[in-house]
């Protein structure tokens, strides 16, 4: 068992159509910021021509994984402390 299906968190576990495109665009938005990192940080080596985001995309990569972090730790707490 996975640990999004632990929180109850796939899409798969939801019969309403709204939950299941919220949870979708959530995972979209984990699997970018994942990329997004790889591709823009100084985590890894850059080759010539490296590309340089915007103040706006850092900004929304921030806000983006602040939003989720705090979802993902309100649905655990809920579930186990709850």
């Amino acid at each position: 068992m996975g640990k999004m299906s632990l929180l109850n968190l796939t899409k798969a576990q939801h019969d309403e159509v709204v939950y299941k495109q919220i949870l979708g665009g959530c995972t979209a938005v984990v699997e970018g910021l994942g990329a997004l990192r790889n591709q823009l940080s100084d985590a890894h080596e850059k080759g010539k021509g490296g590309v340089k985001a915007a103040p706006r995309h850092a900004e929304l990569g921030v806000n983006l994984a602040g939003s989720t972090a705090l979802f993902l730790l309100a649905t655990w707490e809920t579930k186990n402390l709850g």
